[in-house]
């Protein structure tokens, strides 16, 4: 992968991560609903655009499973369990290099200044191209959420909202379509 990057999307290039949007998290996690809502727009968008995603839960036994609300169910996709935190498991890795053509992670779920965090460092430090999205993340106390997003974005992650993923996708698929007819 190239050593400059500048930020831009390509769908084709992409894989979505949801981190941990486990039952037990929703009442404890500030605005977990509303970051749900945005994630199942992710989720949607992300389908419609062939984008695979990456599902994980943290030790679902104890923390319970993914919530419905987000819609990968409906889709039939999978999590990966976890005990680490880190979506970077050898799992996860492996579905990555099933899927060569991935060179972005667009990350989202919780606990940003936990597992969110260490999924990116540890992706960053594979290689990836990492876009942690604002409003599809969050943490049990804002502060732990604010320096987190700070530390992520000293270290060279993007970080945007939601309406920006979708503007950037929508931009590269209208110039591949203008490109095509050329």
């Amino acid at each position: 992968m190239s050593s400059t990057y500048y930020g831009r999307l390509k769908s084709d290039e992409c894989c979505l991560f949801v981190c941990d949007m486990q039952e037990k998290f929703q009442k404890s996690i500030l605005y977990f609903d509303e970051i749900a809502v945005n994630i199942s727009r992710l989720v949607e968008g992300s389908k419609l655009l062939d984008i695979p995603i990456v599902v994980t839960e943290q030790v679902p036994e104890k923390l319970g499973n993914t919530v419905w609300s987000i819609g990968t169910h409906s889709h039939g996709i999978k999590p990966y369990a976890k005990t680490q935190f880190s979506m970077a498991t050898s799992d996860v890795i492996g579905y990555l290099k099933d899927h060569p053509k991935v060179k972005t992670i667009l990350l989202t779920g919780v606990e940003t200044h936990v597992c969110v965090i260490n999924s990116a460092i540890d992706l960053l430090e594979k290689g990836y191209n990492v876009h942690v999205i604002v409003d599809g993340s969050s943490s049990r106390v804002q502060k732990d959420r604010y320096f987190a997003l700070d530390r992520l974005r000293k270290s060279f992650m993007n970080i945007f909202f939601l309406v920006i993923f979708f503007d950037r996708l929508c931009r590269s698929l209208l110039l591949n379509l203008v490109q095509m007819q050329d």
